[in-house]
């Protein structure tokens, strides 16, 4: 038997830019970060307008500023749109894929174009698949959004049935729809089906040939979105971002759930990390498993956070202690977090709380007798300041309470701003590289990923200023 690994569950493709048609969202402000170390153009923008320069060299244009918006950058060219819709141009304008589109991105190897149609039209969705070189491949309408992502074949749902079709655009197999029957997508090359019969649900897979590989009925249980084969027979099952269960293929319950997070979840970051999070909910405990079901962190944890850089920071059960492990579960070092709060990352960053660039961030009270209690009247209310720790416990930096929000290093950059929302960057040193002359305001919500202020490949979108910089500081932009 093929060992099958795959992933099913729902999610919309994040589209980026302008829509054509009125029940979609607008996203104009959305930059994807631009890793300067792989591409050729780097955005400058003169009013309203962006044109492009030489990576470092802002004085340097290849493209005068023309574009509305410039929603990404790759090596083969930026999606842009003047105002009708998107399209790929390269560093030397020439259009490589027509400036028409209601979406575009970059789908593996291809560039996954979308144009819209209402709510009511029988096929709201038309895709265009585009190869690297900007030619068209194929095109399909169809009732879903769909995305190739790490596939051989992509599913749409045509007419009266699923038909799936490979990375040529040719139809490979067709599966009639069933009424009661719900295509969960394609994962690891396996088109995926969920089908209610009276009081068993029955969760199917099946090859690019229409060969049923996986059958698994299951009687009363939550509505399921799909399921990974972690082993032959042994299944992660998820009905929401926090409840997922681990069953075989008679429909047995193992009571552990995973503790996935959002940086977790993508069939490929499950597929590289080789390992799940997991909670034991009777013994309120966390432990980490592989793919087989070993374990691999014993079950001695009352937390345990995303592992980041084949480290996970952990709290211990018994002692309470803050561990550092490596991805053994060996433990490399042990500090006292009785005074941490941790809610930057959570709440702001939305981020995991791990160490980037080697530091990880912590928010203290400002201590009875510390100097800055009495500067900052720490007596009447609680005061904290921010610091930068490395896995062994040494604080590395320690920032003035002035600083209300700090990021994690990118690029060996963070950024920092004040209450007043005065932001700049610091070194791993604690000093300024970039001076505060920003503006930052917090979203109630915290940050979406693409819009926290972050260097990638020498360069950082500034939302204020609706431009890029460098890492020297200099700006990509005029007003």
């Amino acid at each position: 038997m093929i060992k099958i690994l795959f992933i099913l569950f729902f999610g919309l493709l994040s589209l980026k830019g302008t829509s054509q048609k009125p029940f979609f969202d607008l996203l104009v402000s959305s930059h994807e970060p631009i890793d300067g170390n792989e591409v050729e153009m780097i955005p400058y923008r003169s009013g309203d307008l962006y044109g492009f320069v030489r990576p470092n060299k802002p004085k340097q244009v290849l493209i005068k500023p023309m574009y509305k918006v410039v929603q990404s950058v790759y090596l083969q060219g930026a999606i842009v749109d003047k105002g009708q819709g998107f399209g790929l141009v390269d560093s030397k304008n020439k259009i490589l894929i027509p400036l028409e589109y209601g979406a575009l991105t970059k789908d593996g190897d291809f560039f996954h174009a979308i144009n819209y149609g209402s709510k009511e039209a029988e096929y709201p969705y038309h895709h265009f698949f585009y190869n690297l070189k900007g030619e068209l491949v194929f095109s399909q309408e169809a009732k879903n959004e769909v995305a190739f992502g790490n596939n051989a074949y992509a599913w749409f749902d045509y007419q009266d049935a699923i038909i799936v079709k490979n990375t040529d655009g040719f139809a490979v197999s067709r599966f009639p729809k069933i009424k009661r029957q719900f295509c969960l997508g394609i994962h690891n090359n396996y088109t995926c089906f969920r089908t209610k019969l009276n009081d068993t649900t029955v969760y199917s897979a099946y090859t690019h040939l229409g060969d049923l590989a996986v059958e698994i009925p299951i009687v009363s249980i939550p509505w399921l979105k799909g399921f990974i084969e972690l082993n032959e027979g042994f299944y992660l099952f998820e009905s929401s971002p926090n409840n997922r269960t681990f069953r075989n293929e008679a429909g047995w319950i193992e009571s552990y759930r995973a503790r996935l997070s959002s940086f977790e979840l993508k069939e490929s970051s499950i597929v590289e990390r080789g390992t799940i999070r997991i909670g034991d909910g009777k013994r309120e405990v966390m432990g980490v498993i592989n793919m087989k079901g070993d374990t691999i962190i014993p079950f001695e944890y009352s937390r345990i956070y995303t592992k980041v850089n084949r480290r996970y920071i952990a709290v211990e059960k018994e002692s309470q202690k803050m561990v550092v492990l490596d991805e053994s579960g060996l433990k490399l070092s042990e500090f006292d977090h009785s005074k941490m709060d941790f809610r930057q990352q959570l709440q702001v960053l939305n981020e995991p709380i791990a160490f980037f660039d080697g530091l990880a961030i912590a928010r203290i009270p400002v201590l009875k007798g510390d100097s800055l209690a009495s500067r900052y009247n720490a007596k009447d209310s609680t005061v904290y300041y921010f610091t930068y720790f490395n896995q062994k416990d040494e604080t590395i930096i320690r920032l003035d309470p002035k600083y209300t929000f700090v990021g994690n290093f990118s690029d060996g950059l963070a950024a920092v701003a004040d209450v007043a929302g005065n932001l700049g960057f610091i070194n791993t040193k604690g000093e300024w590289a970039i001076e505060p002359q920003f503006k930052l305001t917090i979203p109630k919500y915290g940050f979406d990923a693409n819009d926290i202020p972050k260097f990638k490949g020498g360069f950082a979108y500034i939302k204020s200023v609706k431009g890029y910089i460098d890492k020297q500081g200099r700006h990509y932009y005029d007003n």
